[in-house]
């Protein structure tokens, strides 16, 4: 899988969460974003607060409608999987994942990063993607 396109980080990261003490099922939350995909309004801001699980959330949504691994043995047990939709969505999507949380190292600055990331993301989509005829100049 990729830097960041299907990146096995968020499904890593949410099945670290599954497995705390402390889960709370949050997966019923993915129908609506089910609803969206097909529409216009498909593009969805999440915020909240700081530690309010809008990372564990972003890994969630990442994991559940991300190619990067089969997944559905962590949500066949939530919420979700009573859906109707789940195995039209489950697994079934290309994923792009970028955290801005933290400034990599050989970053000494936001730019270097966000090159840094354009050239992965191209690398990631030419591999994906090898007829799409990408080059790594973004043209």
């Amino acid at each position: 899988m990729g830097s960041y396109l299907n990146s096995l980080v968020p499904c890593k990261a949410y099945r670290k969460e599954y497995g705390s003490p402390y889960f709370v099922d949050k997966s019923a939350m993915l129908e609506d974003l089910e609803e969206r995909i097909f529409t216009s309004t498909n593009y969805i801001c999440i915020t909240r607060p700081r530690r309010f699980g809008k990372t564990v959330a972003a890994n969630m949504i990442a994991a559940y409608f991300s190619r990067a691994e089969d997944a559905s043995d962590l949500f066949d047990n939530l919420k979700i999987a009573e859906n109707n939709q789940y195995r039209k969505y489950c697994g079934q999507y290309d994923v792009i994942t970028i955290s801005f949380n933290e400034l990599p190292k050989r970053c000494g600055c936001y730019e270097q990063y966000i090159e840094r990331i354009e050239s992965r993301l191209l690398q990631d989509l030419i591999k994906a993607y090898p007829k799409a005829e990408i080059s790594m100049d973004g043209i």
